[in-house]
């Protein structure tokens, strides 16, 4: 087993065919045109259809700042998911407004459309709050951190920081190593703005239901509720939703969090579809040609990890927590 931290060094590896199976979206965006068109790779879109990824942006509601309804709608009339899903995202990507996966076809409303981005409204409404612009621009201050599991969130980072600029909030962009990234959103809460993502899994009361729901505001379990969101018609609907499955009662709590009181929900949803170092969709292999067994692997909706313990390896890669390992085969 080899670890390639680098996704640059994975990609020559892969091209030099030092490496068999590449797992993980395993190479930058950037170079994923080229490698389509390299003689004897394949790149397999397929798989970890079972995560129902989604792309967004938590908000602090213990900050006061953001305890204003007029901010957080400000905030969100600046973040243009065009811009993300092209630039973050080199266009890998589906823009996504709402907290449910597109590949949730039983609870995903495609009738919920992106808001158009309106700086000027955004203004007008952070005068209403109160925060008028200061003598040197700034009308005040935001701690942005994000998850370091890839270079992805780090862009979409940079341009949440950049939009917000133009109506007058600074956001510090604070980075990390994932132990302290984990620690600042979900121990100490040392944030104002989090740009990570959220996996709907495969039903939206173990997904994403855990974002919304005030019992799950625990300090130290990761990937909680981070934002201190409670809302009582959301707990409601979720107490009714985790006990009497169907899908009436998860559509109750879907609408809710998704379209009804969307305004009011402090996650702004930007794309479906997992940052990672290569393709922005749910997953992505590279492998090469010669070797059959990864065509099936690659395809499975958990992705090819659950499989690999079944086949006869010797290296293989995927870039798991900014590491990576890669993958030859045996040939018999």
């Amino acid at each position: 087993m080899k670890f390639i931290a680098d996704a640059s060094a994975r990609a020559f590896a892969i091209e030099r065919g030092e490496v068999d199976l590449a797992a993980d979206n395993p190479i930058p965006p950037s170079q994923l045109a080229r490698f389509s068109k390299l003689p004897g790779i394949e790149i397999e879109k397929r798989g970890y259809g079972f995560l129902g990824s989604q792309t967004q942006v938590e908000l602090n509601l213990r900050n006061p700042i953001l305890q204003k309804l007029e901010v957080r709608q400000a905030i969100a009339l600046v973040l243009d998911l065009d811009e993300i899903k092209n630039k973050a995202c080199y266009g890998y990507a589906q823009s996504s407004p709402t907290p449910i996966t597109v590949l949730d076809t039983q609870n995903h409303n495609p009738a919920i459309k992106p808001r158009k981005p309106d700086p000027a409204r955004a203004r007008q409404l952070l005068d209403r709050a109160g925060y008028l612009v200061g003598s040197d621009g700034t009308r005040f201050n935001l701690r942005l951190v994000y998850n370091p599991y890839n270079d992805g969130y780090r862009r979409v980072a940079e341009i949440v920081r950049q939009s917000l600029a133009t109506i007058g909030i600074q956001a510090k962009i604070i980075p990390n190593d994932f132990a302290g990234y984990m620690k600042t959103v979900y121990t100490d809460g040392a944030f104002d703005l989090n740009a990570a993502t959220h996996v709907n899994l495969y039903d939206p009361s173990v997904g994403v239901q855990r974002i919304y729901w005030s019992k799950n505001i625990k300090q130290g379990v990761p990937f909680s509720n981070a934002s201190h969101y409670s809302n009582p018609k959301v707990d409601e609907l979720a107490a009714i939703s985790r006990h009497h499955h169907g899908p009436g009662k998860e559509k109750s709590f879907v609408l809710q969090v998704s379209g009804n009181h969307r305004p009011r929900i402090a996650c702004y949803q930007l794309a479906d579809g997992r940052l990672g170092d290569g393709w922005q969709g749910q997953g992505e292999e590279l492998h090469r040609k010669r070797i059959r067994w990864p065509r099936q692997l690659c395809q499975c909706l958990s992705g090819v990890r659950p499989k690999l313990d079944h086949q006869p390896l010797r290296h293989w890669q995927s870039p798991l927590l900014g590491s990576s390992h890669a993958t030859r085969a045996h040939h018999h």
